[in-house]
């Protein structure tokens, strides 16, 4: 054996010396390839084992919830939320957010009152010894919580997506109007075409509602006048008297001032919420993936599974 290796180690040594270059890249090459396989130590995955135990009372809250038993493909999804819990809960912990928390210290405390305890130093550390921290439902969501914030901050920007649609523009006219309860004739007609619109509510029958409007749309002039009205108004053009129109109050000579399409401002509002939820939701995503692959988990085997 030791003379079959100074024979390989001989060779190597006259194709260095006949062919330096391509001798010293094959030497590298295999140098690096070691050193990937045998020298850079890996980063060994943490495990999170879910217990037999508490996948059975995972089992029964969904049974008692939607009163069947799940199927094994639900079943998996539930453990595998679990396990991600436990994954967040693990890092926030490894950061010592469960000790300086104030949320899960005065929920500590809480406990130990309740228990009849006092909360001094030693009650706490005997608390955390018994992993109250990782048993307690509200502690436990804080945990998760704040680990899912320090991903999402040190989390890089999301790639953009596709643009969300943007919300439609509205058409929102203004117009004046002048009533008549009784139809207007032909000549009175004529002379009502050349008032100005602040003359709208001297010319008119007593009227309980406004007799100008700013910016409204077609929903809204049909509510206050009725569908035909609106559609009518709606075509018209701008700065001129038109019509009579009728309405469930009479005749209505209308003159529209302003003809806008708008975006609603609570629309505008709605897309940006939308947009930017969506690019947190990418980032956390992205983060998670990352959590996840530092990790391997699996459930407990039973006794008579391991034997």
């Amino acid at each position: 054996m030791t003379g079959t290796r100074h024979s390989w180690l001989r060779r190597l040594a006259q194709m260095l010396a006949r062919h330096p270059l391509p001798g010293f890249l094959l030497l590298g090459g295999l140098l690096y390839a070691a050193d990937a396989q045998w020298l850079t130590p890996s980063t060994p995955q943490a495990q999170i084992v879910i217990e037999a135990p508490r996948v059975d009372r995972l089992r029964q809250q969904w049974t008692q919830k939607l009163g069947r038993a799940p199927t094994d493909v639900e079943m998996s999804a539930v453990l595998e939320d679990v396990a991600l819990e436990d994954m967040l809960i693990a890092e926030a912990i490894a950061r010592g957010w469960h000790r300086n928390d104030q949320v899960i210290l005065r929920r500590m405390k809480q406990n130990l009152e309740f228990l009849g305890m006092s909360s001094d130093e030693d009650a706490l550390e005997t608390a955390y010894n018994l992993d109250m921290h990782r048993r307690d439902p509200v502690m436990r969501k804080r945990l998760r919580l704040l680990m899912e914030s320090a991903l999402l901050a040190g989390a890089p920007a999301a790639t953009p997506t596709a643009e969300t649609t943007p919300p439609e523009p509205v058409l929102k006219l203004s117009f004046s109007h002048i009533f008549r309860k009784d139809e207007i004739k032909p000549a009175e007609l004529a002379l009502l075409k050349h008032a100005s619109p602040e003359e709208a509510a001297e010319l008119s029958d007593p009227f309980l509602k406004a007799h100008h409007f700013r910016q409204v749309n077609q929903p809204n002039i049909a509510r206050e006048f009725g569908p035909g009205f609106a559609r009518d108004v709606n075509t018209m053009p701008t700065g001129r008297w038109e019509g009579p129109l009728r309405s469930a109050y009479g005749h209505h000579l209308v003159r529209v001032t302003e003809r806008k399409h708008v975006v609603p401002a609570l629309d505008q509002e709605r897309t940006r919420i939308a947009r930017q939820i969506e690019s947190e939701e990418q980032r956390l995503a992205l983060a998670l993936a990352d959590l996840r692959g530092r990790y391997r988990w699996g459930v407990e085997k039973r006794g008579e599974e391991q034997q």
